[in-house]
């Protein structure tokens, strides 16, 4: 009964997805700029995609997307078997490169390979780098001067009770090494 549930909404995210087909080629965003979170659809073509079902027994997800949030980037997949989310903060990502080989143009990043259409996509590609390019540095960078200023804080605690010790147990300051 679970895989003819989740093939019940497979079949119903198919039929949304081509009745949109045409609303969707003009805009591949589905969002306006003004908003701090942005959607993009970067899945597969759906012929593609029915072309290599029977080979990958359905793993492949027929439907993907990004949501662009305030903090964090979160990835959506559907398979015919159910699905998946995975999200990472800005400052996770290592690296997000547009990879091309032939004429198929790919998005690879700690979030996995993504290849909008069927490959082809080129824009949707230059899009979703720019769109993490973009977030990774303004949300990254200051992630991590916040993470820094946590550490100071907590190194700071740290060396104020270890003051405290020393005190408590009688124990002389050692001499302070002064910097050159």
């Amino acid at each position: 009964f679970y895989v003819w549930h989740n093939m019940d909404e497979f079949v119903c995210d198919i039929v949304t997805y081509l009745n949109h087909i045409d609303d969707n080629a003009t805009d591949s965003t589905n969002m306006s700029e003004n908003e701090e979170t942005k959607l993009i659809d970067a899945s597969i073509n759906i012929f593609y995609w029915s072309l290599c079902c029977p080979v990958t027994f359905g793993t492949i997800p027929y439907k993907t997307t990004l949501t662009f949030e305030n903090e964090e980037v979160v990835r959506t997949d559907r398979t015919i078997c159910g699905g998946t989310t995975s999200w990472r903060s800005y400052g996770e990502l290592r690296s997000v490169d547009k990879s091309e080989c032939c004429c198929y143009a790919q998005v690879t990043s700690d979030l996995g390979v993504l290849s909008p259409g069927c490959g082809c996509n080129e824009a949707k590609v230059d899009d979703i780098v720019h769109e993490l390019k973009t977030r990774m540095a303004k949300r990254g960078d200051s992630a991590r001067i916040q993470q820094a200023e946590k550490q100071l804080e907590k190194i700071t605690e740290l060396e104020r009770k270890i003051d405290l010790l020393m005190e408590h147990l009688q124990i002389p300051q050692p001499n302070v090494i002064k910097e050159r």
